[in-house]
């Protein structure tokens, strides 16, 4: 065998074994990849949530009608309930000059009567999982609704209003009753994927997410 058959065959070799590395690498990178592109999405996702959530607060302070009054009482509409729970509105409580605490369309995914002032649909496979509620402030569960109260039926959806000029915020359920001894809540959200984020409001106005 001549010098030049024996370098191309180790040249071979050489290739061979850069090739399995390079496979092993994209054995194990491309799920982590894959994970966290999704944690990503999912972060993404929490914080168009939360801009959302503040929006309405901040409309409940600032917003006027063209002659000058204030609009009244903005509200954030959820619902954990299947065809429903994957957007999110925005309400103005004055349907009919009457405000009761709720968004009488009662349904998040239609945008059509004079109460819904701005709808966010959420990104494609993430949908609200639970709502909880919790009778104290300042709790940080680390997920999902630890240390918050196990929803009840009239956890299906929430209803929190906003009134200026505080930036405090009121907790009703569909039945326009105030739910007053209740101090939190927190909406978990759910991706296709299996991660997981939060919104936490308080009847003090703050409001943060999580993911996980």
């Amino acid at each position: 065998m001549s010098n030049l058959e024996k370098k191309r065959a180790f040249t071979l070799i050489e290739m061979l074994i850069v090739v399995s590395i390079l496979v092993l690498i994209s054995v194990f990178a491309v799920p982590n990849y894959r994970s966290f592109i999704n944690k990503l999405k999912m972060k993404s996702q929490m914080s168009e949530v939360l801009s959302f959530a503040r929006e309405s607060q901040e409309y409940a302070i600032n917003v006027v009608s063209s002659d000058g009054s204030f609009l009244g009482k903005f509200g954030l509409f959820m619902s954990d309930d299947d065809g429903q729970n994957t957007s999110l509105i925005i309400f103005l409580d004055n349907h009919l000059n009457t405000s009761n605490g709720v968004y009488d369309n009662g349904d998040s995914t239609l945008c059509t009567d004079d109460e819904c002032y701005k709808k966010l649909d959420l990104k494609e496979g993430v949908k609200i999982e639970k709502i909880c509620w919790s009778d104290a402030l300042g709790e940080h569960p680390t997920s999902g609704c630890e240390s918050f109260t196990d929803k009840t039926d009239s956890g299906k959806t929430a209803n929190i209003i906003f009134t200026r000029p505080l930036p405090d915020a009121k907790f009703f359920t569909a039945a326009s009753s105030e739910l007053s001894n209740f101090k939190s809540t927190a909406i978990i959200f759910k991706s296709n994927s299996g991660d997981w984020g939060k919104l936490v409001i308080g009847s003090t106005g703050y409001m943060y997410v999580e993911t996980k």
